[in-house]
């Protein structure tokens, strides 16, 4: 199998607008394949995945999709993905996206968990002391 490593940032966010149009100008799923798709060709690619997913999520309810469930039943199977991210930033707020998952469904055993991997800030540390 072969696939690509990496795009950059120029290229993420020329993609995204690419599904955005294809959101606006056709629908909702065939943007998600053509997200899907591109994922499939940059899979260790946190970044477009990040970008991608999150634009993806937005979308759901701003142009009132239905059947949200099974989209968002993917997008949390690339939040945990995310959640192990070198990248601090695409690692925390997929962990949050999974906080807000958790506590939807009721499980807030499992929100609790999440919250407790997040790092702490500077100023919380000091607080702690």
């Amino acid at each position: 199998m072969s696939f690509n490593d990496d795009l950059t940032d120029i290229e993420i966010e020329n993609f995204v607008d690419e599904v955005d149009k294809t959101v606006q100008e056709h629908d909702y799923d065939t943007a998600f394949q053509k997200a899907i798709n591109k994922i499939h060709e940059y899979p260790t690619c946190d970044r477009l995945i990040y970008s991608v997913v999150l634009y993806l999520e937005g979308a759901l309810t701003l142009y009132n999709v239905s059947a949200i469930e099974q989209y968002q039943e993917i997008y949390e199977t690339f939040y945990n993905r995310l959640a192990t991210s070198e990248i601090p930033e695409i690692r925390d707020t997929a962990t949050s996206m999974l906080i807000s998952y958790s506590r939807n469904r009721g499980d807030f055993s499992k929100a609790e968990e999440l919250i407790n991997s997040l790092p702490f800030s500077a100023i919380d540390q000091r607080r702690a002391n």
